[in-house]
């Protein structure tokens, strides 16, 4: 699905906190991440695999705590249109200051 910016996909999925953090989260996990292409954040194999840049130790602990519980995470992309939902993704390791993300 696409949207027109990230403001309206947060609305979109009624999402808690600000629409301005990249990574969102509460005790369960992350909610949702966002790529706005600036972080070198990395999208193989045609959007089945995503290297999500870990930004700081909060980040990563909420990541942690998704992979502990296989929660999947939903990821936004910046693309020229807007706003892209690539859909839900499952954290699976760390890799190089780097969050590994499979589409199943």
């Amino acid at each position: 699905m696409l949207f027109r910016t990230l403001r309206d996909a947060h609305k979109y999925y009624k999402y808690p906190s600000t629409h301005r953090f990249g990574t969102i989260g509460n005790e369960n996990g992350v909610i949702r991440s966002y790529s706005n292409g600036v972080n070198c954040d990395k999208i193989l194999e045609s959007g089945k695999v995503i290297y999500y840049r870990i930004k700081n130790d909060r980040v990563k602990k909420m990541y942690q705590t998704s992979i502990d519980n296989q929660k999947k995470v939903r990821f936004f992309r910046k693309v020229k249109e807007g706003v892209l939902d690539m859909g839900l993704y499952l954290p699976v390791r760390f890799y190089k200051g780097f969050v590994k993300l499979l589409k199943n």
